[in-house]
């Protein structure tokens, strides 16, 4: 099977006034789909203010709805394709667990070798 090439863009914008900073990303995707995340930081702790760590947490918080409009979409295309659809939270929990954690068969031998000594956590 050939590979396929996808080219996908992503726009980032931060806006910072009267203490609020707002982040927006906007992921498009080949033939026209988008995707949007918002976050937003309303002043600090304590009434500090402190602009670029703001701006890393605003950015944080998009990325974050960001994922979550990716994998309801993920989750919506799977019920879609499947035979016997999935439940939505069903197929969100299956997306979010392929995307995090890589699939390794596991044997006995592995996984004996894989765990760890008693006391190592």
């Amino acid at each position: 099977m050939g590979r396929r090439a996808a080219t996908w863009t992503m726009d980032v914008e931060l806006h910072a006034e009267d203490g609020e900073t707002r982040a927006r990303l906007r992921l498009a995707a080949p033939g026209g789909t988008s995707f949007v995340g918002i976050g937003l930081v309303q002043g600090g702790p304590r009434g500090v203010h402190l602009p670029e760590v703001a701006q890393e947490l605003a950015l944080a918080r998009a990325f974050s709805d960001l994922t979550e409009e990716l994998l309801e979409a993920v989750a919506t295309d799977i019920e879609s394709a499947a035979d016997n659809p999935l439940p939505v939270a069903a197929a969100q929990h299956v997306a979010a667990a392929e995307a995090l954690v890589p699939f390794h068969p596991v044997t006995s031998s592995s996984a004996a070798a894989a765990a760890p000594a008693r006391g190592s956590w």
